[in-house]
């Protein structure tokens, strides 16, 4: 004769503890951050059925696909320039490095951008200036062996035309700076966006890794209802935030080991509790205004302050420096924090070449893009 067994409430309590104990850490410290009035947060934390926002160009016409007469609501196409410019515009760049599988990562993100008629290159936008383009994405790559790992000003050209890449095309730009992931080649990413950002009146720039695939109908959907277009897209930082200081239980095995980072000394002075706050790198996407406090610190803010040598943590550390500089435009900002839970991601990362699946995802993924272009064109038909 068997006999059921249920498990204690206290136990389901431990246990559940015990498996989102690093989430409910990062929660509790932004949510401590936020009563110091630094910042706001707000976590996406529900897997959305968003409309797929399409919409057709005034200026420019594109093939005439069935995708193309897809506005944001999902009927005709936007007719109204003003109401074109009512939404935000994002450039997003891939940052890439010189591999023997970088020209295959670059295949099926450009297969990928291509399904969806509001995703262009920042190249092809700055030749058509297309309102239809509210996702502009590029390649990044350092491309000067003996250049610096880091240019923020224009004291040196930012842009090399004199390379040898293997990675071709027009949705490439190449940095003049030695190639690196974590000695300033972000930096230098948002230091050039940052130079063509008002001219090209983009609100966000965000870095993703070359290994990150993104649900562009996941994204499309969070930048409608979480990234505002000018003027209101101020001191906001998107990504999934982690607590730094969970590397002290990696190095010492406790949190908190008699003192803090010193390297955060600049932000710790000013912010009471202090943070230990950043985005990781994966996919980052921030207001341009935090853009270029992101370089004025740069300039200005002696690396000891804020130089770990891992870039997300870098960036975003140098972003709140910003808020924290009595000179600096940011200062005393606000910070609006938009942490992303595991069902709201509209990314996933790491996606490995050498994956055994690899193929798989990304052909399932451009294929279900298909079908959610076509599901919504032969609605409006």
């Amino acid at each position: 004769m068997s006999r059921e067994t249920t498990e204690k409430p206290s136990s389901l309590c431990k246990r559940f503890l015990s498996s989102n104990a690093a989430f409910i850490i990062v929660i509790i410290q932004i949510l401590i951050l936020c009563r110091s009035n630094k910042c706001v947060f707000d976590t996406v934390r529900e897997e959305k059925d968003f409309s797929f926002p399409l919409q057709l160009s005034d200026e420019h016409e594109r093939s005439e696909s069935p995708s193309n007469l897809l506005s944001s609501d999902g009927h005709s196409a936007l007719s109204n320039a003003d109401n074109a410019q009512k939404k935000s515009r994002v450039l997003m760049g891939l940052l890439a490095a010189e591999s023997q599988d970088l020209n295959d990562y670059a295949r099926v993100q450009r297969e990928l951008f291509a399904l969806h008629p509001n995703v262009c290159s920042l190249q092809q936008f700055q030749e058509t200036r297309s309102s239809a383009c509210e996702l502009l994405y590029t390649f990044v790559l350092g491309a000067n062996e003996d250049g610096p790992t880091e240019i923020v000003n224009e004291t040196v050209s930012v842009l090399t035309y004199n390379t040898k890449s293997i990675l071709g095309g027009d949705d490439v730009i190449h940095l003049n700076i030695r190639e690196n992931m974590n000695e300033g080649k972000s930096q230098t990413w948002f230091y050039y966006a940052s130079t063509i950002a008002d001219a090209l009146g983009i609100d966000y720039v965000g870095k993703i890794d070359l290994d990150t695939l993104l649900y562009l109908d996941k994204l499309f959907g969070f930048k409608e209802m979480h990234l505002p277009p000018a003027p209101y897209n101020n001191h906001i930082l998107v990504g999934q935030l982690v607590d730094k200081d969970m590397w002290n239980i990696d190095l010492y095995g406790k949190r908190f080991p008699g003192k803090f980072w010193p390297k955060e000394k600049l932000v710790l002075d000013h912010l009471q509790p202090p943070y230990h706050m950043y985005a990781q790198g994966g996919c980052y996407i921030m207001s341009t205004d935090l853009v270029k406090g992101v370089v004025r610190v740069a300039n200005t803010v002696p690396k000891e302050n804020y130089f770990e040598q891992h870039e997300d943590h870098d960036v975003t550390t140098m972003a709140f420096i910003s808020t924290v500089l009595k000179d600096d435009p940011n200062y005393a900002a606000t910070m609006s924090l938009k942490q992303m839970t595991t069902l709201s991601l509209f990314w996933k990362h790491p996606v490995k070449r050498d994956h055994i699946r690899w193929s798989r995802i990304w052909k399932n993924e451009i294929r279900r893009m298909g079908r959610n272009v076509n599901n919504v064109a032969s609605k409006t038909s």
